[in-house]
């Protein structure tokens, strides 16, 4: 297994370390409770997340997401045009203005930025979110503003455009607090005429009954740029007493049976497949277990569930 399945795989590690039943409850309650506590507080001082402005980091860096986008001489929209910037350009925040713009449902703040060291001002909304590279493909990530709850996700190759795609994700948190999405590249091997990319974005759902949650996307990339959203995942809930989590089995990944947590059966994945693991439990009784896989195949396009 490789470093990142075994990230990706790290609740196999911690049913491992806490396999007493009693001490895994409490660890997986508590942790649980943490960051839908702490993710949770602002969205209390704030009332509802609609209100929330996501803040980007004053002298951090970060990548154009819209096309031509004009950086002004002045933090409004009539202001003159000192530069055009494309996607992936990279700018670095020089400071926040208190000038707050609404577009599309969208409210971001206006950013003073430098680039070869001439500044300007853009407008929060034009910046990705979250950008990584992987050879030679740069992905952007953006949320389109917490009242519509999509999201969209540009793929670059050569500094153009190669993809795009736009989904619901539910409104989601761009905090510092371990809410930032992320993006993780998979392997490729153990697969037949594999994809391009294979990569998943994390990021945090705000909720109304349990304040939010995490969830995982995954995602495929061709060899003729087609980008397919794949499956999805929760990796943890718990609305007490019941409690859950969900996790992946990558090709050659299995997971044994355990006495402790109630699970007889052995999961496996074979080649070409990915099987995610569900495990509910109850916090109130040890006695409470119940797991079920679902399988997905690839068939050198997508994953597909088998018939």
């Amino acid at each position: 297994m490789t470093s990142t399945e075994i990230s990706i795989n790290s609740s196999l590690g911690s049913q491992r370390k806490f396999s007493k039943k009693r001490i895994y409850y409490k660890f997986f309650y508590a942790q649980t409770m943490i960051v839908i506590f702490l993710t949770g507080f602002t969205l209390q001082a704030q009332g509802h997340w609609e209100g929330t402005i996501h803040i980007k980091k004053i002298q951090s860096m970060v990548a154009i997401f819209g096309e031509n986008v004009n950086i002004r001489k002045e933090a409004n929209t009539k202001s003159e045009v000192v530069m055009k910037l494309q996607p992936g350009d990279l700018v670095t925040i020089i400071s926040q203005e208190n000038t707050l713009t609404t577009i599309d449902d969208d409210s971001e703040y206006w950013y003073k930025v430098e680039i070869n060291k001439k500044q300007g001002y853009v407008w929060g909304g034009l910046l990705a979110d979250t950008f990584t590279w992987k050879n030679s493909y740069l992905i952007l990530f953006r949320s389109l503003g917490t009242k519509s709850g999509l999201s969209e996700i540009r793929i670059l190759k050569n500094n153009k455009i190669l993809t795009s795609l736009i989904w619901n994700t539910g409104p989601i948190g761009l905090d510092d607090f371990n809410t930032k999405p992320k993006v993780e590249f998979l392997q490729t091997k153990n697969y037949s005429n594999p994809p391009e990319l294979f990569f998943k974005i994390e990021y945090f759902v705000y909720s109304e009954i349990e304040y939010g949650y995490t969830y995982n996307q995954f995602f495929t990339l061709s060899r003729k740029g087609q980008l397919n959203k794949e499956f999805g995942l929760v990796p943890a809930s718990c609305d007490p007493p019941a409690c859950g989590e969900q996790f992946v089995l990558f090709p050659e990944d299995e997971l044994k049976p355990d006495a402790d947590l109630k699970r007889k059966n052995i999961f496996k994945a074979n080649k070409n497949e990915i099987v995610i693991i569900y495990h509910s439990f109850s916090s109130d009784d040890d006695n409470e277990h119940e797991w079920s896989q679902q399988i997905f195949k690839w068939n050198g396009k997508s994953f597909k569930e088998p018939n």
